[in-house]
């Protein structure tokens, strides 16, 4: 199978920010619904998603724009049906998930990254408030990528890999740790599906709470996606308008009393109840035989650690590794907890792990 394995980390999706304006200030606010104050500082990010330290800023800039989003008397009358507890206006339920994103942007002021909060209530049992982690998390990015044009790398790579059959070169496999759409958001500029579940079976996207698995998949997302069981399409959203936050409101509002999480993203880490054998038999068989790994973006942090080891016994035949990073140099030696005995070929003594700093464009290896 494939030769050539990229392992994308939050960096592969960084995009580019104003150069003139980074930071905005989103001053003092009353949140009219929720009786807050939303006080932050955002990014200003022209393309592509924020990193860990930027979520809780922008978090605050979502927010706000949820709270000031303009909707029609015909919307706000919707009302949402709310389990055995009978519904819910749409006034009531953009108060409720306002709340509960501030209640997000707060947990996240006060840990490392969303994933090492919303790993402590997974481990402390909390499965309630962990379910609403996944589900706002998905509400929070499937906004984000509403709202901001996709880091132009993507658009770029696609360019780059696709074959005159517009499928990914079948040299390549992507295993990816970032639960955004940016591939399917870019590929739909090439092929003749427009749909974002059509797009992801073109580019043979799998992610763990997929049913069944096939030798088609060749992007693996090793956290799932951001978006919900029934799927919000992003590609027919190019902003957060009454139509988004309708079908956002509604896929909340589904979840908000259920005891499994109706979202799609499902952390590695939290393998024994969704790393199922058919996901792991289908990654070994798209990466046996891999020679060359291609790290973007990606910092190898220790909670990953146990996935990033079998993804690594996965490959024994690797040969080189390219890692792309402003601070390349600084991840190259995390690599040193990933080795097996196979890598014989790959440690960083013998100089087969190389580093690029330039993140202009993913990178290409000679091997291509």
């Amino acid at each position: 199978m494939a030769k050539i394995v990229y392992l994308l980390g939050a960096g592969a999706s960084y995009g580019k920010r104003d150069e003139k304006t980074p930071i905005k200030d989103l001053r003092s606010k009353q949140d009219v619904l929720g009786g807050s104050n939303i006080i932050g500082k955002y990014a200003n990010i022209t393309e592509g998603l924020p990193l860990v330290t930027e979520i809780p800023g922008r978090l605050a800039f979502i927010i706000d724009k949820i709270t000031n989003c303009p909707c029609s008397s015909k919307v706000r009358n919707q009302i949402f049906p709310l389990g055995s507890n009978g519904g819910t206006g749409f006034d009531t339920a953009k108060k409720m998930l306002v709340q509960d994103l501030t209640w997000l942007k707060t947990a996240s002021e006060s840990h490392a990254t969303i994933d090492t909060f919303a790993k402590k209530l997974f481990l402390k049992g909390q499965l309630k408030n962990f379910n609403k982690v996944e589900s706002l998390l998905s509400i929070y990015f499937i906004i984000e990528q509403a709202i901001n044009k996709i880091d132009g790398r993507y658009d770029t790579f696609l360019a780059s890999v696709l074959n005159t059959q517009l499928n990914i070169d079948d040299r390549i496999t992507i295993l990816t740790w970032n639960y955004d759409s940016q591939f399917e958001i870019a590929y739909k500029e090439y092929g003749e599906q427009k749909d974002s579940i059509g797009i992801r079976r073109k580019l043979g996207i799998a992610d763990l709470k997929d049913q069944s698995y096939d030798t088609r998949n060749q992007i693996f997302k090793l956290n799932g996606t951001a978006n919900f069981m029934s799927h919000i399409d992003l590609n027919r959203h190019k902003q957060l308008d009454e139509v988004l936050l309708t079908e956002l409101l509604d896929e909340y509002i589904k979840g908000y009393n259920e005891d499994v999480s109706n979202s799609r993203i499902s952390f590695a880490w939290d393998n024994g109840k969704y790393m199922s054998k058919n996901f792991d038999d289908a990654l070994q068989t798209a990466i046996q035989d891999a020679e060359t790994l291609v790290v973007i973006g990606y910092t190898f942090p220790f909670f990953n650690r146990e996935v990033d080891r079998n993804i690594f016994a996965k490959m024994p035949n690797l040969k080189r590794i390219y890692i792309q990073d402003p601070n390349a140099e600084q991840i190259k030696s995390s690599l040193d907890s990933l080795y097996s005995t196979n890598h014989t070929k790959v440690t960083h003594i013998n100089n087969n792990v190389f580093t690029i700093t330039n993140p202009t464009q993913f990178y290409l290896p000679p091997e291509l």
